[in-house]
């Protein structure tokens, strides 16, 4: 008789979970696979890591009060680029201060303040929380829209 109580437990368990354990896992591959087929910031980051250069970069413009902006200008292959980005330590930060600056050695138009690695990180730590958080939303409002039926 004590085997049969758990094995009941489980099997009413396994009823009422699997359909959710499925649809859960479902919605997070598919988060995740068209976050990670829609993500630009991979690609640029990828790119920077391909062909990495760097220099220094002079701070031209502080824009601290909207996401910690800055325009900067770099010389890369003898020609000056100009670009817009977020700054650690922006508030810190005086015109005419040198940071370091991240391009594509084929492409220096494309450039970055923050290693290519972190916004590697950034982008990949946005899809996990997006893929695991984002079913558990759309579940929760689909089990509410079932209940009130």
């Amino acid at each position: 008789m004590h085997t049969e109580a758990p094995a009941r437990r489980f099997a009413r368990f396994k009823k009422q979970w699997a359909p959710f354990v499925l649809w859960y896992m479902a919605l997070a591959v598919t988060l995740c696979v068209l976050l990670w087929s829609n993500n630009t910031g991979i690609d640029t980051a990828k790119r920077l890591m391909r062909e990495p250069g760097q220099t220094t970069a002079m701070v031209m413009v502080l824009n601290c009060n909207s996401h910690s902006i800055v325009r900067y200008a770099f010389t890369a292959g003898g020609r000056r680029y100009q670009a817009d980005g977020p700054a650690p330590d922006c508030d810190q930060l005086q015109v005419g201060d040198q940071l370091r600056v991240y391009y594509v050695k084929s492409d220096p138009g494309l450039s970055t303040l923050d290693t290519p690695e972190g916004i590697y990180a950034n982008e990949i730590y946005f899809i996990i929380f997006c893929s695991v958080i984002g079913p558990l939303q759309i579940l929760w409002i689909w089990h509410k829209m079932v209940r009130r039926r």
